[in-house]
């Protein structure tokens, strides 16, 4: 929840699963247009690229998703100690460490792929090696939606921490969660000890009992709560900005596309509404991108230093 401490008017960022995701006003309509394009198997024309480059960059935002639940697959059926001592000399939390990783990695990808998404639903002409926060900020004044770069500066400063995760990983081999410190320290002793038979009369810092047992399942609980927080507002904020963007990418159709494929669009549109009726899910999400836009206003700048204001005076 985000609760506005001015007026006390709580306004909620919703929780959306990846089926609400795929079923919104932008996803559904580009899929289904997408597939009738590349069965047509036509020259394409303007309109059919611009089409198919959003259809590319959802694409991708789904394969990023489909990736971290994987590693949360992953991590959820996790192997003996026994099985990955014998294996592969790994520990648990060597294990644990290397699917994390792949899913930092792909939550900051789907940060990045929401600016390539932004540029080419509007337009912007950014080139894709150089389209990124910087340079859709040198583009806001083509971007008329109220609150949307407001949303993503919330969005940038939200995975600032995966971030750091990320550059602190692929730099220097290092990811650091505190929750798995001092677990990930007693298994590598444990193992070591077991592995080359070290005297330590009896002792040993996971020795096989309850409360180690403990450790380990409570260490798995609170890393998959962890992944799941990030991904789970990483869908919401990618879907609220699809929604937004949704009537900018209706309006960028050529009419003669829209003509041609007029039976699918309707059943694209009808397919959505059904389902967001059915699943009673925020349809109007426009109040708040208005109301955050407005709250923005009474800092001096919106940028990165007062956008960290905006996110402590938000998420209280």
């Amino acid at each position: 929840m985000i609760q506005d401490k001015t007026n006390g008017k709580a306004i909620y960022l919703p929780l959306v699963t990846l089926e609400d995701y795929r079923h919104n006003e932008l996803w559904w309509p580009t899929v289904i247009l997408a597939s009738c394009i590349l069965r047509e198997g036509r020259a394409r024309k303007e309109s059919d690229k611009y089409v198919l480059e959003v259809f590319k960059i959802l694409n991708r935002i789904d394969y990023c998703f489909g990736i971290i639940d994987k590693s949360k697959g992953f991590i959820s059926r996790r192997p003996s100690i026994k099985e990955l001592e014998a294996n592969d000399r790994m520990t648990i939390t060597d294990y644990y460490y290397y699917h994390y990783d792949m899913v930092i990695h792909k939550l900051s990808t789907i940060r990045d792929l929401s600016y390539k998404l932004m540029n080419v639903v509007f337009n912007l002409g950014i080139k894709e090696k150089e389209c990124g926060w910087n340079s859709i900020l040198k583009k806001k004044g083509r971007i008329e939606i109220p609150g949307i770069m407001n949303l993503q500066q919330l969005f940038y400063i939200y995975l600032e921490r995966i971030e750091i995760e990320r550059n602190n990983s692929t730099h220097s081999g290092i990811i650091n969660l505190p929750f798995m410190r001092e677990l990930d320290l007693d298994i590598s002793v444990s193992q070591m000890i077991r592995l080359y038979n070290i005297p330590t009369d009896g002792w040993d810092p996971m020795p096989k009992d309850p409360y180690s047992e403990y450790r380990l399942r409570k260490c798995k609980k609170e890393l998959l709560e962890h992944i799941d927080h990030y991904r789970n507002m990483s869908i919401s904020f990618v879907h609220i900005l699809s929604c937004c963007m949704a009537g900018v990418f209706r309006n960028n159709l050529s009419e003669e596309l829209k003509k041609e494929f007029e039976d699918e669009l309707k059943s694209a549109d009808k397919r959505v509404d059904e389902y967001k009726n059915k699943n009673n899910k925020i349809t109007h999400l426009f109040d708040w991108l208005i109301h955050l836009d407005e709250t923005a206003k009474r800092f001096s700048k919106i940028e990165l230093k007062s956008g960290k204001k905006l996110l402590q005076y938000y998420f209280d």
